[in-house]
């Protein structure tokens, strides 16, 4: 079968990489609807960084081993706490959960967290950048945070293994997302300087909500905003389809 993801994974070292990345992608062809959280549970976090194998080395025997299967791809990234390895391309579809292969995205975290804890130190670095990269992703496609758009890889019908692991919990990775998007992602990223500006755009019977968080799916906090009201703009937070403003 012929292999649709990448010949040679792309290493990413920061978030600001991840998000230029997908701004550079052209989703004409495919586009998801959804991400799904994986664990690798072998490597283990222990085995992927101490065992004599470099990480390229180890991305490189796995995408041996998936065409090996037969796959034509493999999941789309994998996190190891340091790099983000882009394994497929993220508009074209994978192979990482029977039941939505040809709909969402698989996202792998480096560990076997049935065993290793994912919210300790060392396992936390991957717990954390792949809240961060779900945080992006989410913010990029203009999806909400919630179970929906978010699954894990054993809610999957189709699947018998409990990955990502039984010490990961869904209202926790929910909630880790969350807290990313309403602080505006990345904590290493310069703030924007306030600027000024006026309500407008808005049609007939229409409002201007103002939400506790980056999400449609959150409640109104205070009310509304009518135009041509003024506001003072503190943060953006740039996805694909919508800027939501923090003011």
């Amino acid at each position: 079968m012929a292999w649709n993801g990448r010949q040679q994974a792309l290493q990413l070292t920061n978030i600001e990489a991840f998000r230029s990345y997908l701004q550079s992608l052209n989703f004409s062809s495919w586009k998801p609807s959804g991400i799904v959280l994986h664990n690798t549970a072998s490597p283990t976090y222990q085995q992927w960084w101490h065992s004599g194998t470099p990480p390229n080395q180890r991305i490189k025997n796995l995408k041996d081993y998936y065409q090996s299967l037969g796959w034509s791809a493999g999941p789309h990234a994998f996190n190891d706490g340091v790099s983000w390895w882009i394994f497929t391309d993220w508009n074209k579809k994978g192979v990482h959960s029977p039941s939505w292969n040809g709909t969402r995205l698989g996202v792998e975290m480096v560990g076997d967290f049935d065993k290793e804890n994912p919210y300790t130190d060392p396992c936390v670095k991957v717990w954390d950048a792949t809240v961060a990269m779900f945080g992006e992703a989410l913010g990029f496609f203009g999806w909400d945070c919630n179970g929906t758009i978010i699954k894990l890889h054993k809610e999957d019908p189709r699947t018998t293994h409990a990955c990502p692991g039984r010490l990961v919990t869904k209202d926790r990775f929910l909630a880790d997302v969350t807290n990313y998007i309403s602080e505006g992602g990345d904590h290493g990223q310069e703030p924007e300087e306030p600027r000024s500006g006026v309500v407008s755009g808005i049609g007939p019977g229409d409002r201007l909500n103002i939400r506790a968080l980056a999400s449609s799916s959150a409640p109104p906090i205070a009310g509304y905003i009518p135009p041509p009201s003024s506001v003072l703009i503190m943060d953006s937070i740039p996805s694909s389809s919508r800027t939501p403003l923090a003011i």
